[in-house]
């Protein structure tokens, strides 16, 4: 259910708001006319206020400042692959940042926190589907911060009554994108008229879903009255390996070649089943919009357009 239209308006905080899916969040939001305080430690453009997440006392005085409500943490690192050689600033970030807004969301008395998890929660699974109720078995330290993060939420809203949620997120792709992905790799490939060659990858699995459903389903935990759970498993449905996925890419996209050896992603190297979405099509009414193909197809438009014009 969602909040009733009478309810005062939010003023929503999203940190991490210029990366790939806070800046998709900020944009949703406002798009439906919800006021957003965007943050991020690097802001890329005017309308973010710099805030490093482990600064807890600053972000706390912008929550103050601005009025907000609640917050959307998608401020971390965000990958597995990012800062493999410097464990620390991982939990210092993903970790530390995460206690600071369940601390000002505690202090203040705010409506709701949704935390951006990751599917990497689950480390290793059989191949059947995946609920929300699979033990977490983190193979990474940035796994291993998510679950904490999931953990720290549990906490607060068992012993504070912080109103959490936690979106167990697939692999996120689109326009925006810079840290390592495949689908972005064969599609500049492709603008460039050179193959994709990995020595991996041809028989390991993926779970993509386009950055815009993602920001939808974020944007539907933050709405939602009083769901049931509170931990959702957040996918576009797709469940296929890598060379599925440059199969339906190479349908939709010309010039794209793709060659690939078998075995794991060495940045990302678990493999597990299909992510179950019962829950979250239950309870959030989440169903993505954008298939395999059409975000492909869409994100390819998007680099080949800004290629053209830094010609």
């Amino acid at each position: 259910m969602n909040r009733d239209n009478s309810a005062p308006p939010d003023t929503v905080l999203v940190t991490g708001a210029s990366g790939l899916l806070g800046n998709a969040v900020v944009a949703r939001l406002r798009a439906r006319g919800s006021r957003v305080v965007a943050t991020d430690l690097t802001p890329r453009s005017s309308d973010v206020i710099a805030c490093d997440v482990t600064d807890g006392a600053a972000l706390d005085a912008i929550v103050v400042r601005e009025g907000v409500t609640g917050i959307v943490h998608c401020g971390a690192i965000s990958g597995p692959m990012l800062s493999r050689d410097a464990p620390r600033t991982i939990i210092d970030i993903n970790i530390g940042g995460t206690t600071n807004v369940l601390e000002t969301a505690r202090l203040r008395h705010l409506r709701r926190v949704v935390f951006c998890s990751s599917i990497t929660v689950y480390g290793n699974t059989a191949e059947a589907a995946v609920p929300e109720t699979t033990a977490t078995t983190p193979t990474s330290v940035y796994a291993a911060t998510k679950v904490a993060g999931e953990a720290l939420i549990s906490a607060y809203t068992a012993q504070y009554g912080v109103d959490g949620i936690a979106l167990r997120l697939g692999t996120v792709y689109g326009p925006g994108r810079r840290t390592a992905c495949f689908v972005r790799t064969m599609l500049e490939n492709a603008r460039d008229g050179s193959p994709t060659v990995l020595p991996f990858g041809r028989d390991f699995p993926r779970q993509y879903i386009f950055v815009d459903d993602a920001a939808e389903a974020i944007v539907r935990a933050w709405d939602v009255e009083s769901p049931e759970h509170r931990v959702f498993n957040v996918t576009a449905g797709s469940h296929l390996t890598m060379a599925g996925v440059a199969e339906v890419a190479a349908g939709v996209v010309p010039g794209i070649t793709v060659r690939l050896e078998d075995g794991p992603d060495p940045d990302d190297p678990d493999r597990q089943g299909p992510l179950s979405l019962d829950r979250v099509e239950a309870e959030l009414g989440f169903h993505a919009h954008w298939t395999l193909a059409e975000g492909i197809r869409t994100y390819a438009g998007t680099l080949f357009e800004e290629a053209g014009n830094h010609d």
